[in-house]
Order: C-alpha cells, then sequence, then structure tokens
C-alpha cells in the first residue's frame, strides 16, 4: 500500500503541528500507512505519536534557526528519493515552505499537497514587502501540486499572491473536540488564552486588558509556553494583577480548561484560521479576538458566539470582553454547523482524497 509522509521541523505542539499529527492519527486509524519525517525529535508531543506511524529523524539534529527549514528540505528530498512506496508529501503550514524547492527538484512525481496556515497578504507590512513576499511565496510553492485553505475568505487571500492558475482547496482542519456534542454546563466565570508566547501571539495584548477596570475582578489562564513567558510574567507584576493572571505552561486537558472558562481570548496579531476558536466553541464558550484573519468572519457569524475587536487598544478589547461576557448567552445551535465540519473524520477523509488526487478542484 501506498504511503502519506508529513514533514515536521520537530515535535513542537504548535498549532501546525498539532493539527498535522491529528491528520496523521486519523490516516493511520483509516488504514493508511504514515510517515513522519521530523528534523528533530524533540518537544512537547514527542511520545504522543500512534505507534502505528513511522517516524523517521534526520540525523544532525535539524534545530531552528536561519536556514534550517531548506536544510530540512534537503534532507527530506533524498529519503523520499529512497522511499518509492510514498506517493503523497503533506506539508503542514507556511513555515515548511522553503523544503519544498528541493524535494520536488528530486522528487519529481512524487503528490505534494502544502497548507496555508497564515494569512498571505497581511496588511501590516508595507506595499514593497508585500509584492516581495508574494514573488517569494509563488517561488516556493512552484512546485506544489495542491494548495489547501481553511475557508473562502482565505481562498481569496491565497488567490490574491498565486490568482486563479493555481489549485487551490478549501480543506478544513480536524478538532477532536468537533467529534463530540458541545457540553451543557453553567457558565464559567474565569476567562482562558490558549497559545505559544511568542510575538505573533500579542498575550501583551491580554495583560494590559486584564489591569483595565472593566475586568478588574477576571481571572485570565494563559496556557502556552515560549520565549516571551518571563518578559509577560514581569509585565503581569508591574501592572499589580500577577494574582489575575497565571500562566499554566504547556497543557493536555484544554478541553477540559476551556468548559470550565467563560471566554476564550485571541490577541493575534495575525493566524489563518486559529483552530483554538473552534476548540472553544466546540468546548461551548464564546470567543473574544482581534481582527487577525479573514476566516474569523466565518468562525464567529453570530454575535452570539463572540465578538471580533478592531482595535489593539487594551480598554478597547477589555470593554469588549466585559460586554460579551455580561450581555451575550452562548448559541449552542449557532456554533453546531461552524464545529461539525471539523470532525477529525471528515477533514481526514477530505485530506485523503486530496493525497490520492481524487478531490475535484471545488
Amino acid at each position: 500500500m501506498s504511503k502519506i509522509a508529513v514533514l515536521l521541523h520537530d515535535c513542537s505542539l504548535g498549532g501546525t503541528e498539532r493539527v498535522a499529527l491529528e491528520l496523521a492519527h486519523e490516516w493511520s486509524k483509516a488504514g493508511r500507512k504514515v510517515v513522519l519525517l521530523l528534523g528533530h525529535d524533540r518537544g512537547a508531543f514527542a511520545g504522543m505519536v500512534d505507534p502505528d506511524i513511522e517516524i523517521v529523524t534526520a540525523p544532525g539534529p535539524m534545530r531552528r534557526g536561519r536556514g534550517q527549514v531548506a536544510r530540512l528540505g534537503r534532507w527530506a528530498a533524498e529519503e523520499l528519493a529512497d522511499r518509492p512506496d510514498v506517493t503523497a508529501l503533506f506539508i503542514p503550514g507556511n513555515y515548511h515552505f522553503p523544503a519544498i524547492r528541493a524535494i520536488r527538484a528530486r522528487n519529481p512525481d512524487l503528490h505534494i499537497i502544502a497548507k496555508i496556515s497564515n494569512i498571505l497578504d497581511r496588511p501590516d507590512r508595507p506595499a514593497w514587502r508585500r509584492g516581495g513576499f508574494a514573488m517569494i511565496t509563488r517561488r516556493r510553492l512552484a512546485g506544489v501540486d495542491v494548495i489547501t485553505v481553511l475557508g473562502e475568505s482565505l481562498r481569496a487571500d491565497a488567490e490574491t499572491v498565486f490568482g486563479r492558475d493555481v489549485r487551490i482547496v478549501v480543506a478544513f482542519d480536524p478538532c477532536r473536540a468537533a467529534a463530540v456534542p458541545a457540553p451543557s454546563h453553567p457558565p464559567g466565570t474565569g476567562l482562558i488564552a490558549v497559545g505559544r508566547l511568542v510575538g505573533q501571539k500579542n498575550i501583551v495584548l491580554l495583560v494590559d486588558a486584564m489591569a483595565q477596570p472593566s475586568l478588574a475582578a477576571r481571572h485570565l489562564l494563559i496556557v502556552g509556553d515560549g520565549p516571551q513567558r518571563g518578559v509577560l510574567e514581569l509585565r503581569a507584576r508591574t501592572l499589580g494583577i500577577a494574582d489575575r493572571i497565571e500562566f499554566v505552561g504547556i497543557r493536555h486537558d484544554v478541553s477540559a480548561m476551556m468548559e470550565a472558562s467563560a471566554l476564550l481570548l485571541l490577541s493575534s496579531l495575525y493566524e489563518g484560521y486559529p483552530a483554538v476558536a473552534i476548540e472553544a466553541l466546540a468546548a461551548g464558550i464564546g470567543v473574544v479576538t482581534t481582527d487577525c484573519t479573514p476566516a474569523m468572519d466565518e468562525i464567529l457569524p453570530s454575535p452570539s458566539l463572540g465578538c471580533i475587536v478592531r482595535s489593539l487598544n487594551p480598554a478597547d478589547f477589555a470593554l469588549a470582553v466585559a460586554a460579551q461576557l455580561d450581555g451575550v448567552a452562548f448559541d449552542r445551535d449557532a456554533a453546531a454547523p461552524v464545529v461539525s465540519r471539523h470532525r477529525p473524520d471528515l477533514a481526514a477523509g477530505r485530506y485523503l482524497a486530496l493525497c490520492d488526487g481524487q478531490a475535484a478542484a471545488a
């Protein structure tokens, strides 16, 4: 039986890696042979991989750094050339795009599916950088057979870079929590944020928002880790709110923590289609988010599911959170169609069809 390969730099448990691992598990459950190609086998999800999934790790190891993804691609190109039973390769996100050119050059018959995990045409970039980025992205993905995006708004974003000459397909990410009905529980009172503590996630906005009078009685759990943790903890202490913000690190019971919360707060500067928002809706809680991606209008089609704050001012964000807490009841019926399209079996099946070259281009 032919195999599907998934390329990952390491075992970090960010959104890209979590989705790739979930797809690999679902494909394995469906009876397909899956190979994980890893540049480095250390990280939070090491040891969480299904034993039926083959793991191949590069010699080295390859740690993250300038030029390392291209190096990862050169290693993977040779590895795949020695594996004719691997007929499809999944590239799980933008970070891994620099690996594609070497892989395609060495493996001209390999079916490559690349997922766009973050918006491409970012409005925070100046025009000259947006043009240069578009040119580089087109070059990096020139050898890809199918590009996947996570909604119609992100298809439109991709078309600003690729035009209509490239096959761009909507394929939703799997969310394990979407496989079960949203729980019926009394709303919690605490707030929760989930993500890597890096600049893109803009967690400092949440810390500053918690210092606003409108949230003076609220408690915030921050789930995740990263290089900014120390700076964020210091800022909370400086603002005198360290007793109301708890940094809990990486956790594997996020769904249960969400179910015990009142709202998910998402403060990113930019995203693609944040899976954590779907997890929140599946857990039965609303979302207050920055305007970090055009996909948010698809994820939150009703005010009963949350709101998008069109400002990065902490006071504005805090007022939006307070208004959502005090005046809006979560609507499970409105959440159901958004969540259901992320059922793991449906999402994995869509990707399997793409790997086998069977899905229509719609």
